[in-house]
């Protein structure tokens, strides 16, 4: 009789609010990417968004670091021919700013 070839099952972590909570601050410090973040510590993406939203308002939001500029100019490139330049920021979620400019 030839071996089973199922592969074995990953079993269930449950963890508890106060782990999560845990886990949602330790990402707040992180400064990894969600997926980066899951991927490292074997979190399925949808766990962590549905813990993410109940208490996420109640942690801690990471710190702003003063030395870091919060706005810069954008300007065009002196050697453009034209005189024109375009600006393409991906924000997340989905939304992606584009900033165009012609002469």
């Amino acid at each position: 009789m030839a071996p089973s070839t199922v592969p074995a099952r990953r079993s269930r972590i449950r963890r508890s609010r106060e782990q999560w909570r845990e886990l949602l601050e330790r990402f707040g410090r992180s400064g990894q990417s969600r997926e980066q973040f899951c991927r490292e510590r074997s979190l399925t993406l949808s766990s962590f968004d549905r813990w993410r939203r109940p208490l996420g308002q109640t942690v801690a939001p990471r710190p702003v670091i003063a030395s870091e500029p919060l706005f810069f100019e954008l300007a065009p490139d002196a050697s453009a021919a034209s005189g024109a330049w375009k600006v393409e920021l991906q924000l997340g979620a989905g939304v992606l700013l584009r900033l165009r400019h012609a002469c």
